[in-house]
Order: structure tokens, then C-alpha cells, then sequence
């Protein structure tokens, strides 16, 4: 006859680690140790964790820049949790394939709940950004460094285009002249950034209005030139090529700086 299982109560196990109650099972005599037996557990019992705190990103930072990243444990009294030994990942809205990031790490003892990342991140989009560090194990421990400033970087290209390139010499038909300067990642220049418009042969002149916008603007607003300093507004600057009555072949030069 089939021996009825005695239910031993040794195996019975409560612990309260970080808010979370873990009870044991009730294992069948036959299936513990022997009485002879030993066995040993072993529990890690951590502070609650609260949230994760990512800062130290530099803000503003020039498109391509490395900057040093801190991400600490923060615990449900708002102190580093010292002994916090999770995995975590990073993240950015910067979706650009040349930026980087650290890769997973697992905090250890000598971290203190605490570890710098020296030159561990940088973005490449200019305008505003966010890097996100979240615990692996636990993805609702988060911690996030938002809205940092990614500025464009020195201006490496400079390209200049007329809306019409072939005029009447009748004194009043013009186009507009656009620079679009960028950066080596591709971002337009900051607002502000300088450039010269400068005829350098040829009949006609460079003017900072159109005929229309001239009509609606004090005379004393228009400028007409060979040669015009203007700013860039989102990465672009502009000026008007006025024809004269003189027909023949205009050359412009457009510079940067």
C-alpha cells in the first residue's frame, strides 16, 4: 500500500524583501533532506528602490560632443541606495545611428549605488534631447536627463542657390539668393551665424529686400550693395540679386564666418 506523504512544516519560509512578501512551499517530507542533511539559503535583502537619478550630461552640448553621464539608485527616502546592485540600459530620442550610449551595466559594490560613465554619451541631432537610463530587471525604475540642447557644430558646408537664374536686364526682375550652412552631422548652422553676400562681376546689385517687401518697408530699410552681410534663421540666409538695364553675366560669391 502507497505510504500517505507527511507535510513538514520546516520548509515554510516568509521574507520581507523591498516591500514584496516571498512565501515558501510546504515540500512533502519525502522530497526534503534526509534528516543527516543540511542545506543553506541565502537572501539578498536590498533597500527600496525608488527610482533611478541619470544627470551630469553637459547642456547645451555641441552636436558630437562626449559628455560624462552619472546614474545613481535613489531610495524611498530620496538617499542613494548604497547597495543597489541592478542592470541598466540606455536610451535616447535621438535616434541618429551615430550616436552613442553606454551599454548595460551592473553596478557593484564599490559603485555605492553610484557610477559615472566618463564620456559615455553623445548626441548628434541638434534641438532638444533626452537620455533615459531603466533598470533591466525592473523597467519601472527609471531616471531620465530631458530637454538638453544639442547645438549644430562648426559649419563644414555651405551650399548657395538662386530661386531663377536666368533674368531680364530691365532694372527690376530679380531672385532671391539662399546659403544653407550645416554642420558635418548635417545639422543646419545656429541661428546668428554669419554670412557675406558679395557681387564680384558683372551688372546688377544685392539688395536685403525684395521689390515687394521694399514697397511695404521705409525706404531707409532697404540696402542695396555689391556687397551685404546677413544672419542665418534656421540655418539659412537670404538676399535679393537685382538686375540692372546693362544685360550680361553675374558672378556671386557667398561666405561663411
Amino acid at each position: 500500500m502507497r505510504k500517505p506523504r507527511i507535510w513538514s512544516t520546516v520548509a515554510f519560509l516568509a521574507l520581507f524583501v523591498s516591500g514584496l512578501t516571498l512565501f515558501g512551499l510546504l515540500l512533502p517530507a519525502g522530497d526534503h533532506v534526509s534528516a543527516q542533511g543540511s542545506t543553506n539559503l541565502s537572501v539578498r535583502i536590498q533597500s527600496g528602490i525608488d527610482r533611478l537619478e541619470l544627470k551630469g550630461i553637459e547642456d547645451p552640448i555641441t552636436a558630437g560632443q562626449a559628455s560624462d553621464v552619472v546614474v545613481s539608485a535613489i531610495n524611498v527616502d530620496g538617499n542613494v541606495a548604497t547597495d543597489y546592485r541592478g542592470t541598466i540600459r540606455f536610451t535616447s530620442s535621438d535616434i541618429d545611428s551615430r550616436v552613442i550610449l553606454p551599454a548595460n551595466y551592473t553596478l557593484t559594490e564599490a559603485d555605492l549605488g553610484t557610477h559615472t560613465f566618463t564620456s559615455g554619451v553623445r548626441l548628434i541631432t541638434k534641438g532638444e534631447q533626452a537620455v533615459t537610463a531603466e533598470d533591466v530587471g525592473t523597467p519601472s525604475l527609471t531616471g531620465s536627463q530631458a530637454a538638453i540642447t544639442v547645438v549644430a557644430g562648426e559649419v563644414v558646408s555651405l551650399a548657395a542657390r538662386a530661386d531663377d537664374a536666368t533674368l531680364t536686364a530691365n532694372g527690376t526682375d530679380e531672385a532671391t539668393i539662399t546659403a544653407t550652412l550645416t554642420d558635418q552631422y548635417g545639422n543646419r548652422s545656429n541661428d546668428g551665424t554669419n554670412v557675406t553676400f558679395t557681387l564680384l562681376s558683372g551688372p546688377g546689385s544685392l539688395e536685403n529686400f525684395s521689390a515687394a517687401a521694399a514697397r511695404a518697408a521705409s525706404p531707409e530699410f532697404r540696402i542695396a550693395a555689391a556687397s551685404l552681410p546677413r544672419s542665418t534663421v534656421n540655418g539659412e540666409a537670404r538676399v535679393v540679386f537685382r538686375t540692372s538695364t546693362v544685360p550680361g553675366t553675374s558672378m556671386v560669391n557667398v561666405e561663411s564666418g
